[in-house]
Parts: C-alpha cells; structure tokens; sequence
C-alpha cells in the first residue's frame, strides 16, 4: 500500500500585538485619567461640600445674631418706652375706679366693662376714656414713629384697660397667659410668644409684654405691644446670596415664620422627619428634596437664635439660608468638565504616539519569530541577532545558546532513567510513610479522630476512637459532630454545641488547643476527657485531629482527695475548737490558783504550776495558729481594710516586741523613711506579720540585734526585718514558707510551734497584693521582707437601679474603706467613669436605660476602660451563664443575688488583687 505524506500546514503570520500595545497604552491611560478624575471629583466634592457648609453656616450664624439683635432691641425699645411716669402716673390713676373695693367687686366690674367694650362704638365715652387720653396719645405717637409696631396698650394690675393705640379685643387682660407672665405675680418679667395672629390688628404679629414699675420699683400694671413681622423682620428680606440663594426663618416645629411672599406659620420648611433629621446633624447643614415649594433640590444650612428670651419661653427660631444644588456646585462642575476634556485631548495625542512606541516594541519580537522558522526548518547554525540592552536581548542570547546546545549535544538516556529510578525511590518511601503513620493511628490506645470545615463533623476515627465512644464502626461514628457526642451542657453551664466551636474557633487560630471536655458515648454514659485539638493540612484543606484520652478514674481519684483535704480541713477545725473550751477552763483554773483565790499553796506547787501555765500558754497559741491558717486556706477571713500609717504600725509593734527583745540582751530599733504615703491594709492582720517577722528575728539571734526598715518602692512600700542571727541554708529557704514547716537547728531550742507562723504571713501578705521573700547567708544572718503595693483609698463605683440596695452596700463598703461612688442609671454611671475612673466598677445587668452587656462591651473597647475590674450582679442564672462566655477576659467576675457581704468582699478583693498583679 502506497502511502502519501500529509503535505505541510500554511503557515500564516499573525499580527496584532503592536495594535494590541497601541491600545493597552490607550485604555490604561484612560483608566488612570478616569479614576483620577473621578477620584478627584469625589473627595473634591466632599472637601468643597463641607466648605460650603461651613461658610453658609457662618452666615447662618450671623444673621441669626442679627436676628436675635434685631428681637433684643426690638423688646428694649418697648421696655424703655414703658418706663415712662406718663404711664404709670396713667396706671395709678386708672386704679382709683376700684379703691378700696372687695375682690368680688372688682370681678362684677370687669366683667361689664368687658360686656361694655365689645358692644362700644367708636364715639362712645368708654372708648375715648381709653383711647383719647394723654397715655393713648403718647401710644398712638409711638406706634406712628416706629412702624414695627401694629399696636401696643397699658393695663393696671388689675388687668384693667388703661390706655392704648387702638381699640383692644378685651378690656380685661388679667385671664389672658401673656398678662400673667407679664405680671408675674408682682415681680415682673418680659413676655414675648411665637408668631401668632393678632386679632385687635388683624395682622401676622409677635406679642411682647414688660411690667410697668412706680418710682419704687413695684410692679403697677403691664404693657403690651405687638410687633409686625414683616416690618421686625424685613433686614432678612435683603439677604442675597447668588442667583437662588436667601434666607427662611423657622421654628422648631420646622413652620416658616418669616419668609418673603408666604404667610407666617403656613407652610413648612420640608417633611417632619426630613427636618428632624436636619436639625439633630451637627454639621448643621445639608440637601433638601424640593423643600416649601421649590421644584429643586436645595442645599441648606442654618443657625439657632440663641436669644435669651425666646429661650426661656421655649421658642427655639433657626435661621436657614438655602439656594439652588446647581448653582453651588457650578464652580465644581464647570472645573471638572474642563478637567474630563482635557483627558480627551491628552488620550487623542497619546494614540499616535502609542503606535510608534507598539513598533519599535514589536521589532525584535518578528526577529525571533523568524529566527525560530529557521530553526524549525533545521537550520541550526542560524542565530537571532538581537541589540536592544533588555529582557528581550537576554531572550535571544538564551535562544542561541539553546541552538548551540542542540547542535553540541544530546539527551542522557542513563540521566533519564537515573531521575526515574529517584522518582520511583521516593514514592515508595512515601508508600512506608504512609503504612507506618497507618499502623500508628489504628494501633493508638488514644483516641484519635479527624474533623472538617464547615460543619466541623468528625471525618474519620480510629479503633480506639469506636471502643472510647461504644459505636459499632467508623461509619456510625463519624455520622455525628462533638456536640452529638456531649451532655447538653459542661459543667460550668455552657451549652456544649457553643462551647464546642468556641474550643474549635482557638484552635484555628493558635493551631492547637488542650482542654477538660465532658463526653457522651453512644449509650448516654457520661465521662470525663482531655482533648487535644491540631491544625492540620489536608490536600489543601485546613482540618484538626483531636486527640482525647479518658480521664474518669483520674477524676474521680481528685475528687476522693479533694474530699479527704476537706475532710481533714474540717477535722483539723474541728478538733482545734473542742480544744479551746478544756483549755480555757484549764487557764483560769491555773490562774485562780495561782493568784492564791483558791486557798494558798507552797513554792514548788508554784513552780509546777508556772510550767503548766506556760504550756497551756504554748498550746493556746498552736491551735490559734492552725485555726488562722484553716480559715485563711478555705478563703474564709475577714480583712477590714482602712487608711494606715505604716511607719506608726512599726513604730507600735517595736514597743511591743523591745521587752523581748531585751530579755536576750539584744537591740531592736527602727528606721524608717519619712514621708512614706498612707496606704489601705487591714493594720490587724499585717500587725500580726509584723510580730511574726521580728519574734522569728529574736528567737534566731544571739547577739547582736534586729532592724525594722521602711522604704518606698515604686507603687510599692517595703519592710524589711534585718537580724544578725545564723542565718538560713540555701537548700532550707523553699521549705520556710510551706504550712507546719520548721527548721532544724542545733542553736535554738524547739518551743512547740506550729510552725504555720510564715506560712500564715504569706497568705496574709498575698491577700493585699503583695509579696513576701527572705534574703539570708548561712551564718551572716537573715533580712526578711514584704512589700504591698501603695493604694490610699479603693475608688468602687455601684451601679444599681435600686436605691435602698446601693445605700445598703454603700454604707457597708465605707466601713470596710473604701471610697464609694452610686449610680441608678448606666448612662449616668458611663459619664461618671470618664470624669474619674473608678478601681473597681459593681454592676448590675439589668438596668431601666442601658443593660449592663452594652456597658461592659463600651468599656472594653475604649483603651482608656478596658482593664477596669468589672463585677457583674444578676439575679437571673442564665445571664450568668452569659458572662462565663467572656472568662478569658480576667478582669470581669460574677456574683448571684442575693448575696452576702463577705461573699462581695471576697469577689472584689480577689480583682482587685489581680488588677495590682497585672500592673
């Protein structure tokens, strides 16, 4: 059979990349251009938006001050102009139609004279006894000079009608509100109201009233005038601002109360809770939609009036100035539109010049185009020459060497199958890898099992993983997530499903996490496990093996020793007690005895009665020392912590302790540094480690004497009881602090001690905070020291919305000293912890304004709150189960109500200890 070769594909040249480079030039300078623009328009229209309304909101501001000027000079002229003798000679006079008549006749007189003015006509006596008078002439004289005022009239302090500029709607004024403020009781004071319509004038009006005074200074009557809005106002009216810009004068209510061509009080400025809105901003400007009219958007900013006696009415007025969105930014948009045509010309004179740089680009790449056909045709000796000084010079360099390397040589084929051979080694030793990682997971006494994102369900488990959980295989196994395989809830009261991804979230992202966790198995039998859970990868994938080991019988060995420590607790306790009672009564039959009260007795009775007291003396002590040390290790002593000089303590102890001291020949003194500040300790308790310290320094020293020294720290006061005694062995000083702990030593003879007398001074000490250590040579003697950390008074701040409670725990904290602070509401109690911080906040969740979560989470995000100890009260069990989600944070703690002082005291020492420690 005849077989035709394939006869060779045409090969056609494509091109295109300098067309392609032409317009990658083009299209990213265009990008550029176009985010740089728009960039720039944007935070050019932020910056030139918050200028504009900060400069519009300064005009607000003025010509609210003008405003404000405008109602001040306004009700002066008023004031002034009622001040004149005229009117009160007026008033007074008016007075004498009811001179010594009885209430109920002044009442029947109004009541006619109001019946008789209504029905008056013009030329009536009554109407001219008002009106035509002196006083009346002055008011119509005043109105006619300024036209800001469409009516203005005086009344006695009665009410009554005494003169005015025109006829009034009533005689009588004394039931009207403006007259009553106005009057005020006789003091006297200025009244002016919102906009409102006066009938008397018939026109939009602002009513204000003054007193009229005598020359005493006595409140006689009061005068009313009512000012013309458009005429008090009118200085607004020639505010002009650009093409659309003016101004609007409204209440706060959002009605217009003065703007050109609308009637007072008739529209509003914009929608209810779109003014609402505007005027809780405190930028104090922004954009309307089409407000009061206007068949476009506005921007608008405004001012309140701050006049004082708007204000004290209530009257809150703001001026707004507003003008057309489109002619205050026609600045900005006129800029950017020249900017955006600019680009165009820029991009238009790039193209070509994009072109020419695309075909010096694309030259060298049709080079070595070519120069590979060559090669391909197998012209091996053909090479590119290639001058640019760049990657693709190097691009060409490395192809030639590649045709000389063609042309000098050829593949390896023993090099070939030596990299075959490596290949084939290493899988086969990552096949016994895998087979010794298999044989160590199946054969495992420890459960091992795997877990997977999302969901997180175990995956895979080991033989011991089904023994451990009693299921039948792997497959019914990993069916199930951790939670499936818990009790509902851990023994601090967590939900285990919440628990259990809290475990997994640490994990994920410390890479491992070892923890206590309370299993199931299948047949619902609890027990305890440690769990270890590791991050892994897996093809990829991010995954953890746990590793969990039951510890049942080990908690069950801890909980039958716990017992037996509470048990010999309790018995210690115990037997120390019932020891007390035949001691005592042993004691003062001793002393009765002894003071001769039961008959006389000869010197050697004396003698061996001596030596018993002296021993009934020593046991009395033994068992006050292990009664002190039980209740210290149980948490059960009470410490009342109050101010104290520390160097008077010292200097008290040392009087006691120098008689001892004496009784050895040796010398005891004192030096202690001046100006050391006062600090809050129990002076009982570290009275008592005082004593220990420096009966320990006298037992121990021969010759010589001891030093008591106080000295200042840091944050911190250190004493130090210095003796030229033996001194300690190195190997000694670990035991010196244990509970029932002596030193063997061949110089000081054994006295029946309990040896719990640093062992004691040690938990005292920590239960203040501070630290308790011994320096010492071996026969150079000893300096023992401690020091507490300096606090004058704990701040504690209670916030609770219950008074009697937070009188209660008031009075109780200060007779334990400290500084108290209270608090009924959470937002009061935030103000306060900015103002001082307190050391110590006592909170209850559930609070009328704010619950105590939002307080907790607002404080721990502020640097300045976060470290504040924090104990939360609450009644409710499952808020506490709340908190104990946030027990990696170890300055919050809990406490259930009710509970007992000494229970609060104990949580908020504990802190507070903690928050000296962490400093």
């Amino acid at each position: 059979m005849k077989i035709t070769p394939r006869k060779p594909r045409p090969t056609s040249r494509k091109t295109g990349i300098r067309r392609k480079i032409t317009l990658f030039i083009c299209f990213t300078t265009f990008i550029i251009m176009f985010i740089g623009v728009g960039a720039g328009y944007f935070f050019n229209y932020r910056l030139f938006l918050n200028t504009i309304g900060n400069d519009y909101s300064k005009m607000a501001e003025n010509l609210a001050f003008n405003v404000s000027g405008l109602l001040e000079k306004a009700i002066e002229n008023v004031t002034t102009h009622a001040a004149n003798p005229i009117y009160a000679e007026a008033v007074l006079e008016g007075e004498t139609r009811y001179k010594d008549k009885d209430g109920d006749y002044i009442k029947e007189y109004f009541s006619e004279m109001d019946k008789n003015w209504a029905e008056a006509k013009p030329d009536s006596d009554l109407i001219a006894q008002c009106l035509q008078n002196r006083s009346a002439q002055r008011l119509r004289q005043y109105t006619s000079n300024d036209k800001s005022i469409a009516e203005i009239f005086t009344t006695d302090k009665w009410g009554g009608l005494v003169a005015a500029s025109g006829k009034t709607s009533d005689f009588y004024q004394a039931d009207e509100g403006w007259w009553q403020e106005a009057y005020n009781c006789g003091k006297g004071a200025v009244y002016i109201d919102n906009v409102e319509y006066d009938e008397s004038s018939g026109i939009m009006s602002l009513p204000v009233a003054v007193p009229i005074r005598d020359k005493k200074g006595e409140v006689i009557g009061v005068c009313k005038a009512v000012l013309r809005v458009e005429v008090l106002f009118a200085p607004m009216m020639d505010f002009d601002l650009g093409r659309t810009g003016h101004a609007v004068l409204v209440d706060n209510k959002g009605l217009i109360v003065f703007h050109a061509g609308i009637k007072p009080l008739s529209e509003r400025l914009c929608g209810e809770k779109e003014y609402e809105r505007l005027v809780a901003d405190p930028k104090k400007w922004g954009i309307l939609k089409k407000p009061h009219g206007h068949k476009k958007n506005m921007f608008v900013s405004f001012a309140v009036v701050n006049n004082s006696f708007l204000l004290n009415e209530g009257i809150v007025w703001r001026v707004f100035i507003d003008e057309d969105v489109d002619d205050v930014f026609l600045p900005l948009n006129k800029l950017f539109s020249k900017l955006l045509l600019s680009s165009g010309i820029a991009i238009a004179i790039l193209f070509p010049v994009a072109f020419i740089f695309g075909g010096i680009f694309v030259k060298p790449i049709k080079k070595l185009h070519e120069a590979t056909e060559h090669i391909g045709k197998g012209e091996l000796d053909y090479s590119a020459e290639i001058k640019t000084g760049d990657e693709l010079e190097g691009l060409a360099d490395a192809f030639n060497k590649m045709t000389e390397n063609l042309r000098s040589s050829t593949t390896s084929i023993d090099r070939l199958n030596e990299e075959i051979a490596q290949r084939k080694g290493l899988e086969q030793a990552l096949i016994q890898s895998e087979e010794k990682y298999k044989t160590l997971y199946t054969s495992s006494r420890d459960a091992i099992m795997t877990l997977e994102p999302p969901d997180w369900r175990f995956t895979a488990g080991n033989p011991a993983t089904i023994e451990l959980f009693g299921a039948k295989d792997e497959k019914e196994f990993t069916s199930m997530g951790p939670w499936q395989l818990s009790p509902e809830h851990q023994p601090d009261g967590m939900l285990s499903s919440a628990k259990a991804k809290r475990m997994i979230e640490t994990a994920m992202e410390k890479g491992f996490n070892f923890f206590e966790w309370t299993h199931k198995r299948l047949n619902g039998e609890d027990f305890f496990a440690t769990v270890l859970l590791t991050r892994m990868e897996l093809e990829g994938k991010q995954i953890l093996q746990a590793t969990v080991r039951d510890i049942t019988e080990h908690k069950r060995m801890e909980a039958k020793l716990k017992e037996a420590m509470e048990v010999k607790g309790h018995f210690v306790s115990m037997v120390s007690h019932e020891l007390r009672t035949p001691m005592t009564a042993i004691k003062e039959g001793i002393g009765i005895v002894l003071d001769g009260s039961a008959g006389g007795i000869n010197d050697d009775q004396r003698d061996f009665l001596d030596l018993a007291k002296r021993n009934v003396d020593r046991l009395s002590r033994l068992i006050n020392d292990v009664l002190d040390y039980q209740r210290l290790e149980a948490g059960r002593t009470t410490f009342r912590m109050q101010e104290t000089d520390v160097n008077a303590l010292i200097d008290e102890v040392v009087k006691i302790m120098l008689p001892i001291a004496k009784n050895k020949n040796l010398s005891l003194e004192a030096r202690l540094a001046p100006g050391l500040p006062k600090m809050i300790c129990d002076k009982d308790k570290i009275t008592q480690v005082l004593i220990n310290m420096i009966n320990n320094a006298v037992k121990f020293t021969d010759k010589g004497g001891v030093v008591v020294t106080t000295a200042r720290d840091g944050d911190s006061i250190q004493v130090s009881v210095r003796d030229t005694g033996m001194g300690i062995k190195k190997e000694d000083i670990p035991k010196l602090f244990q509970g029932f702990s002596q030193l063997e030593t061949a110089h000081v003879e054994r006295k029946g001690s309990s040896g719990l007398g640093l062992a004691i001074s040690k938990k005292i000490i920590q239960e203040h905070g501070g630290e308790i250590w011994v320096e010492s040579e071996y026969g150079k003697g000893s300096d023992f020291k401690f020091r507490l950390p300096v606090r004058t008074r704990y701040k504690v701040l209670l916030v609770d919305d219950e008074r009697d409670i937070l009188d209660i725990y008031k009075g109780s904290l200060e007779g334990e000293g400290y500084e108290v602070a209270c608090s009924e509401s959470g937002l009061n109690a935030m103000d306060m912890i900015r103002k001082d911080k307190p050391d110590i906040l006592v909170l209850d969740m559930r609070l009328k304004d704010i619950n105590g979560y939002e307080i907790i989470g607002r404080l721990r995000t502020n640097k300045e709150t976060a470290t504040i100890p924090i104990l939360a009260m609450s009644g409710y069990a499952e808020e506490l189960g709340k908190l104990e989600d946030k027990r990696e944070d170890s300055a919050l703690s809990s406490i259930s109500k009710p509970f007992q002082l000494k229970d609060l005291l104990s949580k908020m020492r504990l802190l507070l200890k903690q928050e000296v420690q962490g400093a």
